[in-house]
């Protein structure tokens, strides 16, 4: 009679748990986007300047690109974008981009 009651409690609980966990993360990863910063020039390495920004650089140093999280207060993208006027990098396009849920879900999960 005992483990009758307590056993659904138990899975009740860990269920609880586990969902809780899987909500903070897909709330966390919802805010997470990503910006391309396209360039005039091509670089092959970050100026150091710019290392804090934790840049990457893609399609043959032509791109460089910035994560960051719109659930911050301060995103950084105002610095970044005074930080590259500073150091003569000359932008050519930005584009954001944000993954779907199905994305962050599949992430999530199949970790």
């Amino acid at each position: 009679q005992f483990l009758n009651v307590i056993l659904p409690l138990i899975l009740l609980l860990v269920f609880g748990i586990v969902f809780n966990y899987l909500w903070k993360k897909l709330i966390e990863k919802m805010g997470k986007k990503t910006l391309s910063i396209h360039i005039n020039n091509s670089i092959k390495n970050i100026p150091n300047n710019l290392k804090k920004y934790k840049l990457e650089i893609s399609n043959n140093g032509a791109t460089l690109i910035y994560n960051y999280n719109i659930n911050h207060d301060k995103t950084g993208i105002t610095r970044l974008l005074n930080d590259l006027s500073n150091e003569n990098i000359i932008l050519k396009d930005i584009k954001t981009n944000q993954s779907s849920l199905e994305d962050i879900f599949v992430d999530i999960v199949g970790k």
